[in-house]
């Protein structure tokens, strides 16, 4: 693959011309880039729990009941070597599975958005606080790279960054949109299974009293899928279909604490489903 970045400086831009051009580039500059631009991709690791391309948004100011960071490290959105992708909506996941060319697709989208650069894509350093950051990574055969993209969604215009930067976010941002909606821009025959409710091997579940919230005001939820007081725990079988109805019905999202009220007391849950490659229920949880 080539890895020349032509936006660098003439002495590249001469380089690139005497070595006769590289038709696999994804483009001069972030804002001539296509993400359906025909660029070559390298190989990738093909099991089932390798994830290949993730997306997580996470920092900014700290939620104010604190998750365990396995709960609070589930990703948006995860692509698996196999072609198994899932992604949160709301408060559930949905996930689809994409045959080999689907993947390259995906992956070669990742290319023209930067992401296999060196370094990653180049997205800026916007002077702003207290908000959250994507990360995206890429695994292939060539390694591994990881993309920093600070204050996702607010409008780069004012954010002090170079055109080149704007542009950089702009194609993130339409990454992002793609890859929940994977069906509208592979079309169906790069469709091994459609878009459907994630079924996870099992949840795992931790709830303890809320020391932020000591008093029930009244709106919250009721809990009733089993005692909170037991802790952590693994859910699966039946009371997995019904704890993933009430999360979705509260539209709650996995991995950082929800408020509950259970016998007159106020409580926090975490919830996470038990990805491929993830840690296994009920660990060593604080």
């Amino acid at each position: 693959m080539c890895t020349v970045r032509l936006a660098v400086g003439t002495a590249v831009v001469m380089m690139a011309t005497a070595l006769g051009g590289c038709a696999d580039d994804p483009g001069d500059g972030p804002g001539e880039r296509d993400l359906d631009a025909d660029v070559s991709v390298p190989g990738w690791p093909d099991q089932v729990d390798v994830a290949i391309l993730t997306e997580d948004v996470g920092g900014g100011l700290p939620p104010p009941e604190p998750a365990p960071a396995r709960f609070a490290a589930v990703p948006d959105f995860v692509l698996y070597g196999d072609g198994v992708a899932v992604w949160r909506q709301g408060g559930s996941f949905l996930t689809i599975t994409l045959d080999r060319e689907g993947v390259r697709s995906v992956l070669g989208w990742a290319t023209v958005a930067g992401l296999l650069d060196e370094g990653g894509a180049d997205t800026g350093d916007p002077q702003v606080y207290d908000v959250p950051s994507a990360r995206f990574d890429v695994r292939t055969d060539d390694g591994s790279v990881a993309t920093i993209l600070r204050a996702p969604g607010l409008d780069a215009g004012d954010l002090g960054l170079s055109p080149d930067e704007s542009a950089a976010r702009a194609l993130l941002g339409e990454l992002h949109d793609r890859l929940r909606s994977l069906p509208d821009f592979l079309g169906d025959d790069r469709v091994l299974a459609p878009v459907g409710p994630l079924r996870a091997a099992g949840w795992e579940v931790l709830s303890r009293r809320t020391t932020t919230y000591p008093d029930l005001s009244g709106d919250e939820p009721t809990w009733t899928l089993d005692d909170l007081s037991e802790g952590c725990r693994t859910v699966t079988g039946d009371d997995q279909t019904r704890l993933e109805s009430l999360m979705a019905a509260q539209q709650t999202d996995p991995g950082f604490g929800s408020v509950w009220g259970f016998e007159g007391a106020a409580w926090v849950v975490f919830a996470r489903p038990l990805l491929p490659g993830a840690p296994r229920g009920c660990g060593a949880v604080p």
